[in-house]
């Protein structure tokens, strides 16, 4: 007998006898239905003979293994059920009706208008658990998780939030593949109520450095909303790195730009590396990405995840400990480990964890063109190294430089003098940006200038 069957005969026997049960007695149902099962009933009482356990042999032990197996899937998926009812029943779920009235007196169509609210009421209580990937493979997604993600995406909306995600585990541990599943769930949604139309590359979506990242962000668009933006080995955020300007410029970001209302992801060995503040205040979901041991082969188990959130609102549910645990609780428990960076290769805290789960292998984009990608980034960034020059240097280029229009040595009929144009647009507008923007600066380098 598999799960299946067992759910098709639950199934059948709700249909005819028991419209009326709650998902509690249902899961109840489901379990007795497996302990008073007759293979089950056998089983027990041969393993409680003497006589079957003198003479147990391997198929005895396969026979055992297959049935304690089922007991626990049924059992565990039982919990789930329970668990998660247990959670929407504490006022979780989203009022459509309220959430409505709140979209047409805030006026929301005006700064999303491509937005399909009947599409996202329809998504949001019914959502997705299972996408197909770029090969036609199957991801599931855990219900928990997904519903979590979807009240986050609700808040950036409704609230005009960001989203900050971290992605924690040891090298090899399988957070960048996480991350593609994360990016694919959540571009899934964003393209489907209408709140995106930028396409699904990973070259645009996945970036091995801060740098390459800083400089989408610094050409995003005023109104381009929801842009997905995973920073894959953000050790350049490492707490001992805070005098790298790009890490500077990252940080300022975090806290002047949450209206562009992006979705960051950092993956990173661990959370310990992120300065204290950034996890205290700008984090809103911890995965910890763990491995073990798989005994039989000699080889690692991959797919395991504790989920952390620090919630914006004063509790939440968790489907660990079966109880609401406070902001504070959490805030303060993360805080005590993280504050010693040796303290952090400890591990997370246990007692404000709220939920496990498991997640395949399977990528969310092709991990062919994300291989190539992160490679050569990482030969851009090896090969340009970092040039940095005084903010007098800088000015003394803004005053001097001459349009650049009136370079001779460009000709934009060449293809390589046309894309160096380009780029040095660029370079000269971030040179001239912190003139142009304060004339307290320029004047202080003017009067440095005069008196040199």
């Amino acid at each position: 007998m598999s799960l299946d069957i067992i759910n098709k005969e639950l199934e059948q026997y709700e249909l005819l006898e028991s419209k009326d049960l709650t998902l509690d007695k249902k899961n109840i149902n489901r379990i007795k239905h497996i302990l008073t099962d007759f293979e089950t009933r056998e089983l027990l009482t041969r393993f409680l003979s003497d006589d079957y356990v003198t003479k147990i042999n391997y198929g005895d032990v396969v026979e055992l293994n297959d049935k304690i197996k089922l007991i626990k899937e049924v059992v565990e998926e039982a919990k789930e059920e329970i668990d998660l009812d247990e959670f929407y029943k504490r006022g979780k779920i989203i009022d459509f009706k309220k959430l409505k009235k709140f979209f047409k007196n805030n006026d929301l169509q005006k700064r999303y208008p491509k937005f399909n609210l009947q599409r996202y009421e329809e998504l949001t209580n019914n959502p997705p658990l299972q996408l197909d990937n770029f090969k036609g493979e199957t991801i599931f997604f855990d219900k928990f998780t997904v519903r979590k993600i979807l009240i986050g995406i609700n808040q950036m909306i409704f609230n005009e939030m960001d989203l900050y995600l971290a992605n924690c585990g040891n090298e090899g541990s399988g957070k960048s593949c996480w991350s593609s599943q994360l990016i694919l769930y959540i571009y899934h949604i964003l393209k489907e109520i209408g709140l995106i139309e930028y396409e699904y590359d990973v070259k645009k979506l996945f970036f091995s450095s801060l740098k390459s990242m800083i400089e989408v962000m610094d050409e995003q668009e005023d109104k381009d909303y929801f842009r997905i933006m995973a920073l894959d080995e953000a050790y350049e955020l490492n707490r001992s790195n805070f005098r790298d300007e790009n890490s500077k410029l990252f940080k300022d970001d975090m806290r002047s730009s949450r209206k562009m209302q992006r979705i960051i992801m950092l993956n990173l060995p661990q959370l310990g590396e992120l300065e204290l503040p950034i996890i205290q205040t700008r984090l809103n979901f911890i995965f910890d990405v763990k491995m073990g041991n798989q005994v039989d082969t000699g080889t690692l188990k991959k797919g395991l995840i504790d989920f952390y959130i620090m919630p914006r609102g004063q509790k939440i549910y968790s489907t660990v400990h079966r109880r609401e645990i406070g902001k504070a609780e959490i805030v303060n428990s993360i805080s005590a480990i993280m504050k010693d960076k040796n303290d952090s290769y400890k591990g997370l805290p246990k007692n404000c964890l709220i939920h496990e789960f498991k997640f395949e292998g399977l990528w969310g984009f092709n991990k062919e063109i994300y291989d190539a990608h992160i490679k050569k980034q990482n030969r851009k960034r090896r090969t340009e190294g970092e040039f940095k020059l005084s903010k007098y240097a800088l000015y003394l280029i803004y005053r001097y430089i001459p349009e650049l229009k009136n370079w001779d040595k460009i000709d934009k009929g060449d293809k390589l003098d046309k894309k160096a144009y380009f780029t040095l647009v660029k370079v000269l507008r971030s040179i001239k940006k912190p003139f142009l923007e304060s004339k307290e600066l320029e004047d202080n380098m003017e009067r440095r200038f005069t008196h040199e």
